[in-house]
């Protein structure tokens, strides 16, 4: 009778099938963990980076922002119109709506 033979070659088969869906499971899961550390290794760099030009953005704001307010040229000189200013921009500012 050739019924255990091919029993025997059909759990062969499965067994092969698997080993190999384990190999390929354990290939999947290494190349996986590669592209994690890889993602940790850029966001950790990109992270530095931003708080390099953080730290020098701050410095420097803090080292230019005195000035210009001191001397009426900055940016922030003027920035919000007086109640006298309001003639025109009742709609545009919110300072105007009263």
């Amino acid at each position: 009778m050739p019924l255990p033979f091919i029993l025997g070659a059909a759990a062969a088969a499965a067994a092969a099938f698997g080993v190999k869906k384990g190999y390929d499971a354990h290939s999947d899961n290494k190349k996986a963990d590669e592209l994690l550390e890889r993602a940790e290794r850029y966001y950790e760099r990109a992270k530095d980076e931003l708080e390099d030009a953080r730290s020098e953005a701050t410095a420097t704001l803090e080292r230019w922002a005195p000035r210009s307010l001191r001397s009426g040229t900055g940016s922030w000189a003027g920035s919000s119109p007086s109640l006298s200013n309001c003639t025109g921009l009742k709609s545009a500012h919110p300072a105007c709506r009263t």
